[in-house]
C-alpha cells in the first residue's frame, strides 16, 4: 500500500481537491444546524438511575430549575423597594416559560382572625410610609419560613424565586426566559437597589453566551498561531497554509459528524477544536518536514512526495491510531458529553490523518520554499539543540535518569492529593460577573441551588406524628451541615400554622393524626401546598437551599446524609430518595473519578500494545512508555500544585494527553529501531533518530503546546485548565522524548538489544 498510495494520490489529485471542497461545503451547511445544551441532564446517559429519579421528581413537583433574582438595598421593606419587588413579581408571572414566582409581595402566610386560622397574603397592601414598612418588617420576622429563603436575616436582601415549567427545561427556552427577565428587571436598577441573578437557568444562559464567544475568539487565535509558527519555521506562506488546510477541513467534517450523530455543543466542545487543530497540524508538519528533508537530499518534487509518504505512512498511521485509542478510552465514562467528545474528536483525528496523506501530498507540489535545509540541519537554534541532544554521554544519561526518577516519585506522592469537583460555579473564572453574582447571593442571602428529598409511602403517611417529628429533626440536622442554609418541609408549615393557632413562639408539630388532618384542611388553600404534599398525603418533598459556592463541602458529606436517611426511614414504611441539582453534581463527581481511572488504564494498555506491534518487539514497546507515562504523572502533580480539580474538563487529560504525546515517541523509536536493525550501535541509532526526527518533534510539540495554551483565553475554567495542563504535559513529554528516552536507551542497550529484531 505504501508503494501504490503515493502514485494514486498524485494521479487523482484533481479529483481529491474536488471531493474535499464538496464535502467541506456540505459539512459547513450541516454544522450550521448544531445547537447548544449544557443542562445538568445532558451530562447523564439515557437510562441512568440517578437521572431517572430526578425526572420522576420533576414530573411530580414541577421544575427545580430555580432562578434567583436577588435585590439588595439598605432596607428591603422600604416602600420604594417593596414596590419594585411587586413590579418584578407581577411582570415575571405571565412570562411564557414561568411555572411559579415567589416573593415577599405574593407569598401567603397563616393569619388568625375571629378565632380561626386562614391563609392570607403577607402583603395585603403595599406600605406607603415608614410606619407601614415597620409593620411589614415585624410580620416578616415572625415567619421563620421566610428568613433564609425570601428575606435575608438583616433585612438588607430579598429574593424573587422564579421557577420554570418542566417543559421549558431546555437551553432555547432558558435563553429566551433570561432575555425576558433581564428586560423586565433592568429598569429597576439604580437608586440604591443592587440586583443579581443566580440559579441554573442563569448559569446555562451564561454557558451559551460564553461558548459562542469562545468559538469566535479561540478558533481565529489557534489559526493565527499555526500560521505564525509554520511561517517562522519554513519561511513560506504556502508551506504554512498546508497544515492549516488540513485542520480547517477536519474541523468542518467533525462538526458535521456532531450534527449527524445528534450531539449538541457543550462547554467542553471547544476542546475538540483545539485538539483537532493541534493533532492535524502535527501530522502535516511531520509530512512537510520529511518532504523538505527529501528535497534537501536532491530528490525532485514528485519523487520527494512519494518518498515522504513511504517513510511516514506507517508512523503517522500509528500516531493517529494511538491518539484515537486514547480518545476512545473515554467511552468508559458514564458522562454523555465526555463520550460524545471522545467519539467526535477521534473522528476528527482520523480525518486529519486521511487528509494528511491524500490532500497534503499533492499540495506539497505547490509549496514554494526559499531555502531547502540540508539533511541533518535544523536551522539556527533548533539545529544546534538537535545536534547537542544527538550525542548524550553515559554520565549525562545517568544524571538524567536519576533526576527523572526523583521527579516521578515526587509527582506520584503529590497526585494522591488530587481533588474531584463538578461544581458548575467553578466553570467560571474568579472575578467573572456570573460567578461574582452567585457568590454575592450565597453570601448575603443564602443558597442559590437546592438538594431535594422525596418521601413516599402508603396513604396518609404524612399525617403520622412520628414521621413528621423525624422529618423535622432531619431538616434541622441538615441545616447544621456546611453549605446548607435553609431546609423546608411540610413539617415546617405545620409548625408555623400551630404557632399562629396557639399564639406561642416556635410552634409544635401535631401530636395526633386527627390534629394533623385538621391542619392539612387549613393548608390546602395555600399556594405551595401541592409542591409539598401529594397523592393523599402519601408523597412529600423536603427542599434544602445550598450555597453553590460551598456545595462541594456538602457533596462530600452525602454518604453521611444517606446513612441518616436510612435511619430516618427505619420502621416508618416510608421510602426516602435524594435528588436535585446538588445530588446530580455529586453523581457527576463519582463518574469523573471512575472515568479518569479506567480511561487512563484502558488507554495505557491499548497504546502499549500498539507500540509493541509497531516496533515488533515487546521490550522496546514497553520501554517506549517511559517518556509517556512520566509526563502524565507529572501533569496530575502539576494540577495539585496549581489547585486544579479533576472536573469535566480535566478528566480527559490523562487519556487524551497519552494519545497525543506518544506520537513523537513513535516517530523517534521508528527511526531508532530501523537503525538498530541496520546494524547501528545504540549511540549511532540515537543520533540518527535525533537528526531525522528531532526538528519536527520540537516543532510539533511547540505547536501542540501553543494550541492548548490558547485555551487560556477561554471563558471556562475547566477548558482553560485542560489547555494549561495539556500544554505542560506536552512540553514535559518533549523533554522526556528528547532527553530522558535517549538517556534510558543508552543505559539499557544490552537489555534492549539481546532480542531486538534485525533485518
Amino acid at each position: 500500500m505504501r508503494e501504490r498510495l503515493p502514485r494514486a494520490v498524485l494521479k487523482w489529485r484533481k479529483a481529491i481537491y474536488a471531493a474535499v471542497i464538496l464535502l467541506s461545503i456540505l459539512a459547513a451547511w450541516l454544522a450550521s444546524g448544531l445547537q447548544f445544551d449544557n443542562s445538568i441532564e445532558t451530562w447523564f446517559l439515557e437510562g441512568d438511575p440517578n437521572l431517572a429519579g430526578y425526572k420522576e421528581f420533576l414530573e411530580r413537583f414541577g421544575a427545580d430549575e430555580l432562578t434567583v433574582v436577588a435585590l439588595f438595598a439598605p432596607d428591603v421593606y422600604a416602600p420604594e423597594v417593596v414596590a419594585a419587588i411587586d413590579r418584578i413579581t407581577k411582570g415575571a408571572e405571565p412570562l411564557e416559560h414561568v411555572y411559579r414566582v415567589s416573593s415577599l409581595t405574593n407569598v401567603s402566610t397563616f393569619e388568625r382572625t375571629d378565632g380561626a386560622v386562614r391563609v392570607a397574603p403577607l402583603v395585603g397592601s403595599q406600605p406607603q410610609n415608614e410606619a407601614e414598612s415597620e409593620t411589614l418588617r415585624k410580620r416578616a420576622r415572625e415567619l421563620s419560613l421566610l428568613t433564609g429563603t425570601l428575606v435575608a436575616p438583616d433585612g438588607r436582601g430579598t429574593a424573587i424565586l422564579v421557577e420554570l415549567k418542566p417543559e421549558s427545561n431546555n437551553v432555547e427556552d432558558k435563553i429566551e426566559f433570561m432575555d425576558d427577565l433581564r428586560k423586565l428587571v433592568e429598569p429597576e436598577r439604580g437608586a440604591g437597589l443592587e440586583i443579581h441573578f443566580a440559579g441554573s437557568p442563569a448559569i446555562d444562559d451564561a454557558f451559551f453566551q460564553y461558548s459562542y464567544r469562545d468559538m469566535a475568539v479561540l478558533l481565529p487565535a489557534c489559526v493565527l498561531l499555526v500560521l505564525l509558527i509554520c511561517f517562522l519555521v519554513y519561511r513560506s506562506v504556502t508551506a504554512a497554509l498546508v497544515p492549516l488546510s488540513v485542520v480547517v477541513v477536519a474541523m468542518l467534517w467533525s462538526h458535521a459528524a456532531m450534527y449527524l450523530a445528534g450531539a449538541n455543543i457543550t462547554v467542553i466542545s471547544g476542546v475538540i477544536m483545539a485538539l483537532i487543530l493541534t493533532v492535524g497540524v502535527a501530522d502535516s508538519i511531520h509530512v512537510l518536514s520529511e518532504y523538505l528533508r527529501c528535497l534537501g537530499e536532491g530528490h525532485e518534487k514528485s519523487q520527494a512526495v512519494k518518498e515522504t509518504m513511504r517513510n511516514l505512512f506507517v508512523p503517522c498511521l500509528f500516531t493517529s491510531a494511538t491518539t484515537v485509542v486514547g480518545l476512545l478510552a473515554l467511552q468508559v465514562s458514564n458522562l454523555r458529553p465526555v463520550r460524545e467528545f471522545a467519539a467526535l474528536a477521534a473522528f476528527g483525528v482520523a480525518a486529519a490523518f486521511i487528509l494528511s496523506f491524500t490532500l497534503v501530498p499533492p499540495l506539497l507540489l505547490h509549496v514554494r520554499i526559499a531555502k531547502v535545509l540540508p539533511h541533518g540541519d535544523g536551522g539556527r537554534l533548533v539545529g544546534k539543540l538537535v545536534r547537542y541532544l544527538a550525542r548524550p554521554s553515559r554520565r549525562q544519561a545517568r544524571i538524567t535518569v536519576a533526576l527523572g526518577v526523583v521527579i516521578l516519585v515526587a509527582s506520584g506522592f503529590a497526585m494522591n492529593h488530587l481533588t474531584v469537583g463538578a461544581n458548575a460555579l467553578n466553570y467560571f473564572h474568579k472575578g467573572d460577573p456570573v460567578r461574582t453574582s452567585i457568590e454575592e447571593v450565597d453570601r448575603r442571602l443564602g443558597g442559590s441551588t437546592t438538594v431535594e428529598f422525596m418521601i413516599s409511602g402508603s396513604q396518609d403517611l404524612l399525617k403520622d406524628p412520628d414521621l413528621l417529628s423525624r422529618l423535622d429533626k432531619f431538616s434541622r440536622w441538615l441545616e447544621s451541615l456546611p453549605g446548607v442554609t435553609k431546609v423546608v418541609s411540610i413539617a415546617d408549615f405545620l409548625k408555623e400554622l400551630d404557632r399562629v393557632w396557639q399564639r406561642k413562639a416556635g410552634g409544635l408539630l401535631p401530636d395526633t393524626r386527627k390534629l394533623a388532618a385538621q391542619y392539612y384542611l387549613i393548608m390546602e388553600g395555600q399556594q405551595d401546598f401541592e409542591s409539598l404534599v401529594q397523592d393523599n398525603y402519601s408523597t412529600g418533598r423536603l427542599t434544602g437551599r445550598v450555597n453553590l459556592s460551598e456545595a462541594e463541602k456538602f457533596v462530600h458529606l452525602l454518604p453521611v446524609v444517606e446513612e441518616r436517611m436510612a435511619k430516618l426511614a427505619r420502621d416508618t414504611g416510608a421510602t426516602f430518595r435524594m435528588t436535585g441539582f446538588v445530588k446530580l453534581m455529586s453523581d457527576m463527581e463519582k463518574y469523573l473519578l471512575d472515568s479518569q481511572i479506567w480511561s487512563l488504564i484502558l488507554a495505557f494498555v491499548s497504546i502499549t500494545a500498539l507500540m509493541m506491534m509497531l516496533l515488533r518487539t515487546v521490550r522496546i514497546g514497553l520501554f517506549s512508555m517511559i517518556p509517556n507515562f512520566c509526563p502524565i504523572i507529572f501533569g496530575l502533580a502539576f494540577m495539585v500544585a496549581m489547585d486544579i480539580n479533576l472536573d469535566t474538563g480535566t478528566v480527559m487529560i490523562g487519556s487524551v494527553a497519552l494519545g497525543l504525546i506518544v506520537d513523537d515517541t513513535i516517530h523517534f523509536l521508528t527511526r531508532f529501531t530501523a537503525a538498530i536493525r541496520a546494524g547501528s550501535t545504540v549511540e549511532d541509532a540515537v543520533a540518527s533518530a535525533m537528526f531525522e526526527t528531532g526538528r519536527p518533534i520540537i516543532i510539533t510539540s511547540l505547536v501542540l503546546a501553543g494550541g492548548f495554551f490558547i485555551m487560556l483565553l477561554g471563558s471556562f475554567a475547566p477548558n482553560s485548565n485542560f489547555g494549561l495542563v495539556s500544554a505542560v504535559v506536552i512540553l514535559a513529554a518533549l523533554v522526556a522524548d528528547l532527553v530522558l528516552l535517549p538517556a534510558a536507551l543508552l543505559l539499557s542497550d544490552g537489555w534492549l538489544l539481546r532480542r531486538a529484531p534485525r533485518d
